[in-house]
């Protein structure tokens, strides 16, 4: 419930409704996330590409930092899909828990 202190009015929600809400709160912060890692795996890949060009690493690193750089990716990727899956997972289980109930 949530009160509004300067008219004494009040609105109620379904829990539901608030379990939506924490929902795509959590789509919203994987999503950011997912931004973040990605941004760093680009600076990686831009930065690995200058440094190849100019021949400042030796090949054994620039195929280092290409090796990070996919990992990055393959993780940014992973914990993404499994933060949005269980978010909703437990979304469906607290709905379908109420609906029995």
């Amino acid at each position: 419930m949530v009160e509004e202190a300067a008219t004494g009015s009040s609105l109620r929600v379904p829990a539901s409704v608030g379990a939506a809400f924490g929902l795509v709160i959590q789509i919203a912060v994987a999503v950011v996330l997912f931004l973040a890692i990605g941004l760093a795996a680009i600076a990686l890949n831009v930065a690995t590409d200058f440094c190849e060009a100019q021949h400042w690493a030796p090949i054994w690193i620039v195929m280092g930092m290409r090796a990070l750089e996919v990992v990055l990716w393959m993780v940014d990727v992973v914990c993404c899909v499994t933060l949005i899956v269980r978010e909703a997972y437990d979304f469906c289980l607290m709905i379908w828990k109420k609906g029995k109930a």
